[in-house]
């Protein structure tokens, strides 16, 4: 993806980080939270980044589907006057911001912040990407993909 004149790839420039700062885990327990293209955190007890259950799998390709969207909201963000780049730093105050304000809004809509908009197109995105993969039959027969279980996994869009 193009931002500001660089090239960044969601998949190759994501860098995740093992542990959650604790004050993103106050509501709920977290297995994963995208704070920026750089900062992916995720709580090892629950996600194997080198392998393991199709959850851990789930998790990382959800992880990753948020990065676009952070990549997205960098792109089409500007400082004022003349368009600069704010930088990855702002950037994150940015995301950070906008996810807050999507968190407040489904709360509002039907009792769960978890419940909003930037994750269900990041969920969504996580449904496409799984479900191409697990249509290949072959893949499927053979039971893994670079270490994760694909004999044992539940795939769903989300219901709001």
């Amino acid at each position: 993806m193009k931002v500001h004149g660089k090239s960044y790839s969601p998949v190759d420039d994501a860098r995740f980080k093992s542990g959650i700062p604790s004050v993103l885990n106050i509501f709920q327990d977290n297995n994963a939270v995208t704070l920026g293209l750089y900062d992916i955190h995720f709580n090892p007890a629950q996600v194997n980044l080198n392998g393991g259950n199709f959850d851990s799998l789930d998790t990382i390709v959800e992880e990753v589907a948020h990065t676009v969207q952070f990549l997205q909201l960098w792109a089409h963000s500007a400082e004022p006057p003349g368009g600069n780049d704010p930088g990855y730093g702002e950037v994150k105050n940015r995301w950070a911001a906008r996810y807050g304000y999507y968190a407040a809004k489904g709360r509002w809509q039907n009792g769960d912040g978890y419940k909003n908009d930037v994750e269900k197109w990041a969920k969504n995105r996580k449904f496409d990407i799984l479900s191409a993969l697990l249509s290949d039959k072959k893949l499927v027969q053979q039971g893994n993909i670079c270490g994760y279980d694909l004999t044992n996994y539940s795939l769903a869009r989300p219901d709001w």
